[in-house]
């Protein structure tokens, strides 16, 4: 008796119950096998249902990849329960409830290992029920590596298309992308390794940061060769938007015209009503330029149109989420965002929080989410989506090939 007392049961009307969740998971799988030392425990057919139903869950992962709209779903199935069911699990899982209960009366330990990879995944990702859909989860393709590196532990199932592009954004340069015919430029590897790597994150709706370093290595030309090459792919109009600071507008429309001729581009600069004007006559350009300063106070100009790209020069300006500029910024509508910075991350790990909070906002979560997490984990997650290339280092191979050449210095 003092051991039933022990796993908590109450003594009511000369029986013995047990209400609490904890207390009855912990006698049907301990307690029993106590008690059994003692006296003869008879088991009805009903509680051998419920610890035959505890003993064969076993969870697996699908997951599968849209291309069409960049998103993932997620599946999850536990054998010998119905889907339904599953969805109401991974709920209680969401709402961090300890226990659920299924019809046959079987309680499932939700804090068991059998769900420390969705466990994993759900605080990573910082899942809601309102990302779940008939016990399907769907995200953002950007977070792709947070879901291999959350279920590596589980039996896990993907589709063809996620693995090849899990296999891609690891290795992009098994997609070749040819260069476009009328770009007007001898490019270096470097520079045809940065086009293609703006190519393969494009392939697959995702945004990314180039940050070579500052200063020569070409950041400028990579875009325009990756917008020549999207404009060639696209039948109809395409139209990119290039967000610079002020001193560097007519720079861009001079490169534009020097590599790439056959797009046109236009400045939009000016009072409020000549920028309206403009923006009317430039409907059919293919890059349209314009300073943050200037964006700023055109936010309603923009808000019906749909970019197929913007390029972010100079993206370290919206370094804080909070200022006005990068509020301007986040308001825009495009298929595609790239941002170009030789210093993503000048004082604070935030600053990157920050950049890729606009162009792929899907890949972090929230702003608290992101300082929780480790920073060796962040880089793990974020090595796809950021091509970094320094001078110094090209300077050191050039050496290098011109010491084994016969040229002389």
């Amino acid at each position: 008796m003092q051991l039933l007392r022990d796993e908590a049961f109450i003594e009511m009307n000369q029986a013995l119950f047990a209400f609490n969740d904890d207390a009855i998971y912990s006698f049907i799988h301990e307690g029993v096998y106590q008690i059994e030392q003692v006296a003869k425990v008879y088991l009805s057919a009903k509680v051998k249902q419920m610890l035959e139903g505890i003993d064969q869950i076993t969870l697996q992962s699908n997951v599968d990849y849209r291309p069409s709209e960049g998103m993932l779903d997620i599946e999850f199935d536990l054998d010998g329960i119905s889907s339904e069911e599953v969805a109401h699990i991974l709920q209680a899982l969401i709402e961090k409830k300890r226990y659920y209960r299924i019809p046959n009366g079987a309680l499932i330990h939700l804090e068991s290992d059998d769900f420390s990879s969705f466990q994993a995944l759900q605080q990573n990702l910082q899942l809601s029920k309102k990302q779940m859909e008939n016990g399907v989860i769907s995200i953002p393709a950007a977070r792709s590596f947070q879901v291999e590196e959350a279920l590596n532990k589980t039996d896990y199932r993907y589709s063809a298309s996620f693995q090849q592009m899990l296999e891609q954004l690891k290795h992009p340069e098994q997609l070749r992308f040819e260069l476009p015919t009328q770009l007007v430029a001898d490019m270096r590897d470097y520079q045809v390794t940065g086009f293609q790597w703006m190519k393969a994150l494009s392939h697959y709706h995702l945004g990314g940061i180039l940050a070579d370093d500052m200063g020569g290595l070409g950041k400028t030309l990579q875009s325009i060769s990756y917008m020549l090459s999207e404009a060639n792919d696209k039948k109809e109009h395409y139209q990119a938007l290039v967000i610079a600071p002020a001193s560097l507008l007519y720079n861009w429309k001079k490169e534009i015209e020097k590599f790439s001729p056959t797009l046109s581009s236009g400045v939009i600069i000016g009072a409020k009503q000549y920028r309206r004007e403009l923006l009317e006559q430039h409907k059919e350009t293919n890059i349209l330029i314009t300073s943050y300063p200037t964006l700023r106070k055109d936010q309603d100009l923009y808000e019906d149109h749909l970019f197929d790209c913007i390029i972010l020069d100079e993206a370290q300006v919206i370094k804080n989420h909070l200022t006005l500029t990068a509020k301007a910024v986040r308001s825009l509508q495009a298929k595609q965002f790239f941002a170009l910075s030789g210093t993503p991350i000048e004082n604070a790990l935030d600053e990157l929080w920050s950049i890729f909070y606009t162009i792929s906002p899907g890949l972090y979560g929230s702003k608290k989410a992101f300082g929780n997490l480790d920073p060796n984990y962040i880089a793990k997650i974020t090595r796809p989506f950021i091509l970094r290339r320094v001078k110094k280092m090209y300077w050191k191979n050039f050496q290098i090939k011109l010491n084994q050449s016969n040229t002389p210095s």
